[in-house]
């Protein structure tokens, strides 16, 4: 029998609810053989010792079928040698999709910061792509047999080529299905060993991502690093209660993250109705919500972080724009999971290896002139000239209640996707128009960029380049934390002790990007448990003066503040903390 799911009880009222309301975010055969010198993926060229770098495009023009399980098996590659010990090259791929300004930025970053870091073009070699799988087969010989269709099924096999990442990732193999036509006759595929066979495994075989996921986390579980959802393409609408237990494939997917999952080891998956606990047959449990949730409980036996960080996006359940449960907070009863938003987000591998991690002291936002003017800030004639523009962090300034003070904040600085994208046009039109003292004799306006502390680790030469672009500016801008902190997620559903944790996650973060400030979320039924408990505890430390809260939905009154009440005093609960403040919910879209 056909089991079909739906959301039921309260979860049935507040998807309602949200439906009416809700606008928030939101043969040569090269396996086997020898490489000359010059073309060599094994090493490096006789003339140097550092690691070269290869540069794939994956920008031609492939047919949809052979071009989705090419770009896999690359991506995948190139994860593996961005992981790898340094005798091997560092890989750097082109996916931009013009249709994307959000994913069309991977020739921007190679000019704006891989060329002039290494001193010129020369520094990178460009391969085609069949030669690059070719030489990478060489160097790890080992494949997962998949489908990424299965023409000859009812049920569409990209369900389960999540879990087949996880597996390649696990194993170090590289997904190939055995008639992909970008290999022809370059490629012997039967001389390559089989880690694991996902076209035969029972786990595999039905296509069923439950049983796929429950066999991936059981066995290889603690050997992956953290979570990841990569959706492969089902339908992100509102599920109904005509439903199928598993949706229709509308779509290809956006496969970028995937270099990722291979060089972390990420524990990949999607469960459609994961976060959905009810289904719409007494006595029949929801199997995909009882394994995400115990997945989120037993993190992998302790190997995976508390709060549980989730790469990629939970796109499911789209309602005007906005994915229910992408914050992964409200998932699970445990309310212990939070989102580092990445889907689509290419080349994460080779900056984490190829750049070196931002330090403590790194960022600095608050210099004395002779220091803005050493890094190049540009000062418009009516600027004042004998220190910043704008003393910030200044714990002895006196509040003014005769004035308005006003701050504006960029927001979504959390997605990873939106920092590699089009943040980048926005940074450059600003910069123009702060370097333009004639038109603009009285400098910028003061911004404030929410901005992904990920960034620090996963790409820090990205993040140097927005650092730059603020000290031209002449400092007028500065970096504040993000929803929700550490993560996106709604930490005031979140256990004490998961609480105490994503504190202290998001404090290391502040102090890392010198700031004082922070975005929060929280889901619209939470807002008396973040005021009484778990504000106070940012107070408690003295580090975090600024919550700049946002209700989920946003349209939704938090009921916290009275009509004329902008914001509230945090006072901390521990000797040696200091006021923090609440501020009233001001979103403008």
């Amino acid at each position: 029998m056909t089991r079909k799911y739906a959301v039921t009880g309260f979860t049935s009222f507040l998807l309602l609810l949200a439906l009416v309301i809700v606008a928030f975010h939101g043969k040569q055969g090269l396996v086997g053989k020898e490489f000359s010198e010059e073309r060599n993926l094994h090493g490096t060229t006789s003339s140097t010792t550092e690691r070269k770098i290869i540069c794939i495009d994956l920008h031609s023009n492939f047919d949809d079928e052979d071009y989705y399980t090419t770009l896999i098996a690359t991506q995948a590659c190139a994860g593996l040698y961005n992981r790898a010990e340094s005798k091997f090259p560092f890989v750097y791929t082109i996916l931009n999709d013009k249709r994307d300004s959000n994913n069309d930025k991977d020739e921007f970053w190679r000019d704006e910061v891989i060329i002039p870091k290494e001193g010129d073009g020369d520094a990178i070699e460009y391969m085609e792509v069949g030669e690059f799988i070719g030489q990478c087969l060489h160097n790890f010989p080992r494949r997962i047999r998949y489908n990424y269709e299965d023409k000859h099924s009812f049920s569409d096999a990209r369900a389960v080529v999540p879990n087949v990442l996880t597996l390649g990732a696990v194993l170090d193999a590289i997904p190939l299905e055995d008639s992909d036509a970008i290999f022809d006759d370059k490629i012997d595929i039967s001389t390559i060993e089989t880690s694991f066979d996902a076209t035969s495994h029972p786990s595999f075989i039905g296509h069923d991502s439950v049983d796929a996921t429950l066999y991936v986390y059981d066995k290889y579980g603690p050997q992956t690093s953290a979570m990841a959802k990569l959706n492969p393409g089902f339908d992100r609408t509102l599920p109904t209660w005509h439903n199928e237990e598993r949706p229709r494939m509308v779509r290809n997917w956006d496969a970028g993250t995937i270099d990722l999952v291979f060089r972390e080891k990420l524990f990949t998956f999607y469960l459609y109705y994961g976060c959905a606990p009810d289904t719409d047959i007494p006595g029949i449990p929801n199997r995909a919500h009882e394994l995400e949730t115990k997945m989120a409980k037993e993190r992998a036996g302790g190997r995976w972080a508390s709060p549980v960080p989730v790469y990629g996006y939970d796109d499911t359940w789209n309602i005007m724009g906005g994915t229910v449960f992408e914050a992964e907070t409200t998932c699970v009863k445990n309310h212990n999971m939070g989102q580092i938003a990445s889907a689509g987000v290419n080349n994460l591998s080779f900056f984490k290896s190829w750049g070196e991690r931002v330090t403590p002291n790194e960022i600095n936002l608050h210099p004395d002139r002779k220091k803005q003017e050493e890094d190049g800030a540009v000062v418009g004639e009516n600027e004042e000239v004998n220190g910043p523009r704008a003393p910030r962090r200044d714990r002895n300034a006196v509040y003014d209640k005769t004035k308005t003070y006003i701050a504006v904040i960029i927001g979504d600085g959390d997605n990873l996707k939106f920092m590699k994208g089009v943040r980048t046009n926005w940074m450059l039109a600003r910069s123009e128009k702060c370097q333009d003292t004639k038109n603009y004799p009285n400098g910028c306006y003061p911004l404030t960029w929410t901005i992904s502390p990920h960034l620090a680790t996963l790409a820090p030469d990205v993040l140097r380049w927005y650092l730059s672009k603020v000290k031209v500016n002449n400092y007028h801008d500065t970096f504040i934390l993000p929803p929700s902190g550490h993560l996106y997620a709604y930490p005031a559903m979140m256990p004490g002790d998961v609480q105490d944790q994503f504190v202290n996650f998001t404090e290391d973060d502040a102090r890392l990007f010198d700031t004082t400030g922070v975005v929060d979320w929280e889901w619209f039924t939470a807002w008396k448990d973040a005021e009484q408990e778990f504000y106070p505890r940012y107070a408690n430390k003295g580090l975090i003066r600024g919550i700049f809260t946002v209700n989920v939905p946003f349209l939704l009154p938090t009921m916290r503040f009275t009509p004329n009440q902008f914001f509230k005093i945090i006072k901390p609960k521990a000797e040696g903390g200091a006021d923090a403040v609440m501020f009233r919910p001001r979103e403008w879209r």
